[in-house]
Parts: C-alpha cells; structure tokens; sequence
C-alpha cells in the first residue's frame, strides 16, 4: 500500500515526496521477532530520515504505526522520540488496529486490559505510547469503523481512505467473466481461503464449517458440494498439527493445502474459483476481499464491522461468528445465482487504484 501511494503521489505536481525505507524485517517469519540487527537497521533508518528533513528543510512526516506488539511498539517509540520533533506534522496511517485501545485501556464489558508488557511495566508503557503517538496532526483509518479507537490517541483530524489496489484482473470481461457465468452446477463448489493459517484468521472455523456446510447441501440434494482450497502459511507448527487432526476423516478432495500463494499462482487461484472464505476474527480493512471482487468471485465473510462497512452490497455475510453460522452461508453461496458483475463494480467504483489515490490525495491536501 505505500508503493501504491508513493507512485499516485509522484503523479500530482503538488506533492515533493522523499522515502525511507523503513522495512527491518527480513522475511515473514522475522515480522513480529525482537532482533539486535533491527534495532541497528531503525538507528540508520531514523538517521536517514533526520539527514533528508535538514537537507531539504521543513516537512510532513508520514509514518505507519505498530499494532499491539511489543517488538512493533519499542520500535515506534525510537522512530517518534527521533523523528516527530524534527517535522512540521505528523501524519500516522493506521494499517493495523489494536494499539490505540491497548495504549488508552480501552476494554470491552467483562473482559480486563490485554497486557503487552509483563507485569508493572504495562502501564508505564502504555503511557509512553500515550505520549508519543497521541495528538498526530492528522490521521488516516481504513475504515469507518476504526474512528473509535484512533480517536482514544487524540488526534487533530482524521480521515477515512480505504485500501485499493492495482486492477489484478484487466482481461475481466474477455475471459474470466464468461467463464464465471457459465459455471457448472454439476461440479463442487470451489471456496478459497486466502490469508495466514491461523485461528484468528478463521482457518479453523472455515474447515468446520466446510464440513457442515456439505452435510447441509447433502440433505437438500441440490449441489455437489463445496471443496476447498487453503492458500496461506502457518505461523507455528501448534496451528499446523490442529489443521491436519481436523482433516481427519474428512475426504481427501474436500480440502487441500496449497501453501502460500503469490504471483501467477495466486492469480490462477482466484480465476479458477467461485467463493473467497474469510471468516477473519478481526480486521483492518481485508486486502484479500477486494483481490476477490476484482475477479468477480463472490465473497463470504464473518460479520464484523469492516466487512459489513465496506463489502455487504457483493458479499453474503454470516449471521454470526460461530461454524454453525458459517456453514449456512456457505451453502447460500454455493446456491446463489452468480452474479460477477456486481463484485467487479464494486471494486471498479470503490477499491481500485485510481480511487485509492484520489481519496489519499486529497485527505493529504486538507489543512
């Protein structure tokens, strides 16, 4: 997403646009680690952005902050500390959700404040995030639904610009499109789970709900069923071993794991598929949906508040987050009339990269 920013803002004249890459993670299994050699890569990193702001005086300073992670928070306390003194405004787009309620002790009714850091040193710690992350001069949510969390951090404005990316599927209506109507009713139901293989990703109540979804579709004889395909890593070998214990008893063909996918591989997944399944526990915003409606596939989603904001106009939604819940979506999608246009306008007209672009363009421009 900030390539996709960098190269819209290149385009308008109005903009001067000097970028450090700030990555300190080597791959995805080092995301989310405390290493000495990030701590070294963020000194340089920091370095670089103070030698840009003296050479070329007075600038906004654009930075994405950490969800509730103590590797990720440490590192935005040096990079705030180093930085926010030096520039004219501080711009924080919030990418990830979660810090905001952490760092206020925002607390849902029944349950206590999720602790980061062990013991007495939470608080402190909340308090120095408090301190250097609150009152940016402006900030940028994904979603509607977000407002209520950043706004715990005070900041002077905000604004709403939802993800978008580039047009994965320019060939939509030549190829993919007559491919989508004339779908076989005779064939199973192909779903797609695109995302980490994760309990809070919604892998695990995705298989279940496969498996109650076919014994749904069986008692009605109306459909071959649905098989699916899991597209996506595992985080840790616990996830890994409870994935394949569920796939026990369950027929081969029903559900197969793919790996991550990426490139021609991923593309070929969305082609060739009638339902991306993301029954995601919590999300910013849901990269993966959009992906889905630009090939027209039909989305089926858990009902939380970024899904149901953004996507209920193409997507069948479950009532609620349990597989029971699942499992009747599921067969509504795979009964349901394709209808492959509707989720091809709605990313066209809301989540592609020009739309993108000219929101961030001109939630930057405001004063």
């Amino acid at each position: 997403m900030v390539d996709l920013m960098l190269r819209g803002l290149a385009r308008d004249p109005s903009f001067r646009i000097f970028h450090v890459d700030a990555r300190l993670s080597e791959d995805l299994g080092d995301v989310g680690g405390i290493r000495v050699g990030k701590l070294g890569s963020l000194l340089v990193h920091c370095v670089r952005a103070l030698l840009v702001r003296l050479r070329h005086g007075p600038m906004d300073l654009y930075y994405i902050p950490a969800p509730a992670k103590k590797s990720a928070i440490i590192r935005d306390w040096f990079a705030m500390a180093a930085l926010r003194p030096w520039f004219s405004r501080t711009i924080l787009h919030w990418h990830s959700m979660g810090l905001g309620a952490w760092a206020c002790g925002a607390i849902d009714a029944g349950q206590s404040i999720r602790r980061v850091f062990p013991g007495f040193l939470d608080r402190p710690a909340r308090y120095l995030t408090r301190l250097l992350l609150g009152g940016a001069d402006c900030s940028l949510v994904l979603s509607e639904s977000a407002r209520g969390e950043v706004a715990l951090l005070r900041p002077r404005r905000m604004s709403v610009v939802p993800n978008g990316i580039p047009d994965p599927c320019p060939d939509f209506a030549e190829h993919v499109l007559p491919l989508r109507r004339k779908r076989d009713d005779t064939s199973p139901y192909r779903c797609l789970y695109l995302a980490h293989c994760t309990g809070e990703k919604g892998l695990f109540d995705t298989v279940e709900a496969v498996g109650l979804a076919n014994e749904l579709l069986a008692r009605r004889g109306s459909s071959p069923g649905i098989v699916l395909t899991v597209a996506g890593s595992f985080m840790n070998g616990e996830d890994q071993r409870r994935f394949q214990a569920m796939l026990e008893g369950i027929p081969e063909s029903a559900v197969r794991h793919v790996g991550f996918a990426a490139g021609s591989e991923k593309i070929q997944l969305l082609r060739s598929h009638d339902c991306l399944v993301s029954f995601s526990r919590r999300e910013t915003f849901g990269l993966n949906v959009v992906e889905a409606l630009a090939f027209g596939m039909l989305p089926c989603l858990s009902p939380i508040a970024p899904y149901l904001e953004n996507f209920s106009e193409a997507a069948i939604i479950a009532e609620d987050r349990t597989p029971a819940a699942y499992a009747k979506a599921l067969s509504s999608c795979a009964l349901a009339v394709p209808r492959p246009e509707i989720m091809r306008g709605l990313f066209l007209g809301s989540f592609s990269e020009g739309k993108f672009t000219q929101r961030i363009t001109e939630a930057l421009k405001e004063d």
